[in-house]
């Protein structure tokens, strides 16, 4: 069976920027493990959700992907217009399928990595069992969840913002960047991150319950969707 072409745009999105993922999980092990001998002290490590989340675990993988896999999937989100888009639609890929095959790559790529942290750190755990390294581990399947969600958020914030420079100006440039951190603050606030913003901590939505923080992102992801769509529904391929 032939396949459709926003599935091969998803693939060929998942096989490029997976790559890219998979260096980048390489260096970042790599500068986990040299922090590590370094500054670990053998002390008891705390990795509670909140722990991990306002990045108070001392030594840990989650805590180190989750503070620095943010930056890396918003670049990767900067990258997806110009050139991807100038090369699906010269071969014949519609806007459209150019959008929903992106749209299946976050996807994929926000599982992909999450699984393979929590590989790694069930790698990481079992190795400080052997050493006889003794740890506090309270990780939530909330944790996870999160993770899902900041990978496709900020891929999406970064592609929001390339698109907005790419299709309209350098103005609605500065304007897309404006409300992207808007809602990275929305989304930093609702999980229990630390936003520096008076005006944000006086709207007191702080320490919301999972599910509620949940369904916030989603509906953060939808409308960034929604946005990102408009914008390249009749982008002109620039030579």
């Amino acid at each position: 069976m032939r396949k459709n072409k926003s599935t091969v745009v998803g693939l060929g999105m998942y096989q490029t920027i997976g790559s890219w993922m998979l260096w980048y999980i390489g260096i970042l092990v790599v500068l986990h493990l040299a922090s590590g001998a370094t500054s670990y002290t053998g002390i008891e490590l705390n990795l509670s959700q909140s722990a991990l989340i306002n990045g108070e675990a001392s030594w840990s993988i989650l805590n180190s992907a989750l503070t620095s896999s943010k930056g890396f999937f918003l670049i990767c989100g900067l990258l997806s217009m110009g050139g991807f888009i100038k090369y699906f639609v010269s071969n014949g890929v519609t806007r459209l399928d150019y959008y929903k095959g992106t749209l299946q790559s976050i996807f994929y790529l926000s599982l992909s990595f999450t699984a393979i942290v929590a590989l790694l750190f069930g790698l990481e755990s079992l190795i400080m069992n052997i050493i006889g390294i003794e740890r506090s581990i309270s990780v939530p399947i909330a944790f996870y969840f999160k993770m899902v969600l900041d990978v496709c958020l900020f891929y999406l914030v970064g592609w929001f913002i390339a698109a907005g420079f790419y299709h309209l100006n350098v103005w609605f440039g500065f304007v897309s960047i404006a409300s992207s951190l808007l809602i990275v603050f929305i989304q930093s606030g609702i999980w229990g991150e630390n936003v520096p913003i008076p005006l944000y901590k006086l709207m007191n939505i702080y320490e919301v319950s999972t599910w509620i923080a949940t369904f916030i992102s989603l509906i953060l992801i939808v409308v960034v969707s929604i946005l990102i769509r408009r914008l390249t529904k009749e982008a002109r391929i620039k030579d």
